[in-house]
């Protein structure tokens, strides 16, 4: 008679499922990653006065080519994290923001004065800060520290609303940008601190050839994020003094930590229902339930968006006869239809349809720019630049909008998507 073979205790941990996150836990986690999406926003609101002495295009391309580079790093990242451990997931994200800041300080080195400006120091000062802002953001999401992290965020913060409310003027501008650096220094020292863990086996501390080629499809998706925020944000630029926040981007700004929790509740649904039900109908039955509660919270800002630029045309006389007051009506409706379009590529790509998220979110601006060459009498001529470009951006984020929500329908009642 055979002799029964023992398995050893790390080998039925590995075997043993892993037990499910409590709700409590994973409301905390959306709801810090939400708001440390946020935290950059006073900063940039403090450092008005320096960059205000720079073209858009240093703050912008540094921040672009961070956000891009996160989303990258962070799908590397998370197998890695679970093979090796938060050590080698935020080495790693280091590591590839160092190479960033390396390349990006090269190039601004190299690059003409128009696209610089005359203080180049200051250029690099500013790139350096927002890609450490947002490499302290992605260790956190890579390790899980996301609560750590607006604990180390405080001081910086601190500072920002200090020079928001006012400095002392035998201080300013000098102690706001001192203070601002030494803030940013000392948030990205403690959100880096996983990054000293050892790993936990010998091996995995590295991502895989066929990760590497994944990693594409969130890149992308972070391009076409940044190219329809971007056109969004110039396009609606009005009414507003340089370096403020545009009126475009306020809702999604103000709905950011919503629409990370929004996303949050749906994938803990759908990773609940995979473990509740043994019958095909029943769990049908609950993919159908979760996937129209989750549609539901996407149709109310096409309505509101496009509700607003339907009236932003037909004000009142008092004030339809002021040309900026249609004009702030149609970029606070061109935001809201943002919103909803940023959040219906979300929702794609955390369901891992990332060429989907992709043609979503990058669709307003070829269905933007195509009607302000086939249809110019779209433009608003009382706007000047990027301004005349305002109805196109309305009408391409109600098309895009529209076609996302068809889109977003397909994937989420569809059961082979669930992953």
């Amino acid at each position: 008679m055979s002799t029964p073979t023992v398995l050893p205790a790390a080998a039925l941990a590995t075997l043993a499922p892993r037990p499910a996150p409590s709700p409590a836990r994973l409301f905390r986690s959306a709801l810090a990653r939400g708001a440390g999406y946020l935290v950059p926003v006073p900063l940039a609101v403090a450092a008005t006065e320096p960059l205000s002495r720079l073209p858009w295009t240093v703050p912008v391309g540094a921040l672009a080519a961070g956000w891009c580079a996160a989303l990258g790093l962070l799908y590397l990242a998370a197998p890695v994290a679970e093979r090796a451990g938060p050590g080698p997931a935020a080495r790693l994200v280091l590591a590839g923001f160092a190479a960033l800041a390396g390349a990006w300080s090269g190039l601004l080195a190299l690059a003409p004065a128009k696209l610089v400006g005359a203080d180049r120091p200051l250029a690099h000062l500013v790139s350096l800060a927002g890609l450490a802002v947002l490499a302290a953001l992605a260790v956190a999401r890579a390790t899980g520290t996301e609560l750590a992290m607006l604990g180390w965020s405080l001081p910086v913060l601190l500072v920002a609303g200090a020079t928001i409310t006012g400095w002392p003027a035998e201080v300013r501008p000098a102690g706001t940008v001192a203070g601002l650096a030494a803030g940013i220094a000392g948030l990205l020292a403690g959100a880096a601190t996983p990054a000293l863990r050892r790993s936990y086996p010998a091996t995995g501390s590295r991502p895989t050839a066929a990760e590497l080629r994944g990693c594409a499809g969130p890149v992308l998706v972070g391009l076409c994020q940044v190219a329809v925020v971007l056109v969004v944000a110039r396009a609606g630029q009005v009414a507003v003094s340089a370096g403020g926040i545009p009126p475009a981007l306020v809702p999604l700004l103000v709905t950011i930590p919503g629409l990370e929790l929004w996303v949050g509740w749906h994938l803990a649904r759908v990773s609940e229902g995979l473990t509740r039900y043994d019958e095909r109908e029943a769990h049908l039955r609950y993919v159908r339930r979760i996937g129209w509660a989750t549609l539901a919270a996407l149709l109310p800002p096409l309505a509101a968006g496009t509700a607003l630029a339907g009236t932003a045309g037909r004000l009142p006389y008092g004030l339809s006869a002021h040309p900026d007051v249609p004009a702030l009506v149609l970029a606070l409706a061109s935001g809201v239809l943002l919103a909803g379009v940023v959040a219906t590529g979300w929702l794609l790509a955390a369901r891992r349809r990332f060429g989907l998220a992709a043609l979503v979110t990058g669709a307003p601006v070829v269905i933007a720019l195509g009607l302000s060459i086939s249809v110019p009498g779209l433009a608003a001529t009382s706007l000047s630049g990027w301004g005349q470009l305002l109805p196109s951006v309305a009408v391409g984020l109600a098309a895009a909008y529209a076609a996302g929500l068809i889109l977003a329908a397909f994937v989420l009642f569809d059961t082979r998507s669930l992953r």
